[in-house]
């Protein structure tokens, strides 16, 4: 599945092999294919890389999953560095698909703590990682901030569950003020999630607003 494409036409994107086990890859613009697989990433059915971002400069972003099924993010780089990383707290880490990886090589996403809350997280080229809640998130399983876009300002878009598991959006900006944006006439659905299949189905509610939430790449 082909997930983002960067200026350069190198697209970015993930496979299951016959033995169920995924892998990231990048297509460039002559045809050639390079296989992803993060160093920590476990080998068995439904473990492996998933590579979901890719940004101008190269370099790439995604999660895998470890020998014992848990979720981390990576970032790899145009080199083939790469590097694993989870906020603190973290049982498991979200890179969404296609926008959470910036021109400037920062990352955002989502997290779930050891109580089944989700928070948004940012982490900076350098490594430095900010974690962040949205003021309308409900406090509960399942509730609170998940981050899904970043522009190359630094400023992130997502949207949290209240106690009710009401969805409402939000814009972050680099300074860190969070503001909602809601949407009149917005409608809610069950089972949905923007970026519900890397932390796993929960039968979360999601706000699904005419055109595209994610702020301008």
């Amino acid at each position: 599945v082909a997930y983002a494409i960067n200026d350069r036409r190198v697209i970015a994107g993930q496979f299951e092999d016959d033995n169920y086990v995924f892998h990231g890859f990048l297509r460039r613009l002559d045809g050639s294919f390079e296989n992803i697989d993060a160093a920590w990433a476990g080998t068995a059915a439904n473990q492996g890389t998933l590579v979901w971002d890719i940004n101008a400069d190269g370099a790439s972003a995604g999660i895998y999953v470890d020998q014992n099924f848990m979720q981390h993010g990576f970032v790899r780089l145009r080199s083939g560095e790469q590097v694993s990383f989870d906020p603190d707290g973290s049982v498991g880490t979200m890179v969404c698909q296609e926008t959470c990886l910036n021109a400037e090589g920062e990352v955002t996403g989502f997290y779930m703590d050891a109580n089944g809350n989700f928070h948004g997280f940012l982490r900076d080229r350098a490594g430095s990682i900010v974690t962040f809640d949205a003021p309308s998130g409900g406090a509960g399983t399942f509730l609170d901030t998940l981050a899904t876009s970043i522009n190359r300002r630094g400023e992130i878009t997502g949207y949290t569950f209240d106690s009710n598991f009401v969805a409402h959006s939000f814009v972050r900006a680099r300074d860190g003020r969070i503001y909602r944006r809601e949407q009149r006439h917005a409608r809610v659905f069950a089972n949905r999630a923007r970026c519900g299949d890397g932390v796993r189905r929960t039968g979360r509610r999601h706000l699904e607003q005419p055109g595209n939430p994610s702020v301008d790449q």
